[in-house]
């Protein structure tokens, strides 16, 4: 398979380079998902339901949908900020080895490049006065 290859730390690895989509492969099988599509092989992973035992995931009908209950309710949305920002890092971190050509390595607790596999300063860009960050 071609494409970026992601490798998390409980061992799922995740494929990027399809003509859409990610590939998740597993000990029993493999899951694509693309916007409204989900397949796996065998079948059986996303056709048969989860036990009581297995992860469940919040879903709601749509992002927009939810964020309007969640006005209402109070509630937090089922993909709050801390979810948002890390999801669209591992984008960003698939676009980064694509325009460099490298092996980047994540480090997901400091939030920066690991063992020389990626550069810091990819992290940020210079700031136009007076459209610059507060200081936290």
């Amino acid at each position: 398979m071609r494409g970026a290859k992601f490798l998390y730390a409980d061992g799922v690895e995740m494929f990027h380079g399809g003509p859409s989509g990610v590939t998740f492969v597993g000990t029993d099988g493999l899951i694509q998902v693309d916007r409204g599509r989900l397949t796996s092989v065998p079948e059986s992973i996303v056709r048969d339901p989860l036990s009581d035992s297995e992860v469940h995931l919040p879903h709601a009908k749509s992002h927009h949908d939810d964020w309007l209950e969640c006005i209402k309710t109070r509630r937090r949305p089922i993909c709050d900020v801390e979810i948002g920002a890390r999801s669209v890092t591992v984008c960003h971190l698939g676009n980064l080895a694509y325009w460099n050509h490298c092996r980047l390595r994540w480090d997901p607790i400091a939030w920066q490049f690991v063992d020389g596999h990626g550069s810091n300063t990819w992290l940020d860009r210079e700031h136009r006065h007076p459209y610059v960050l507060p200081t936290v």
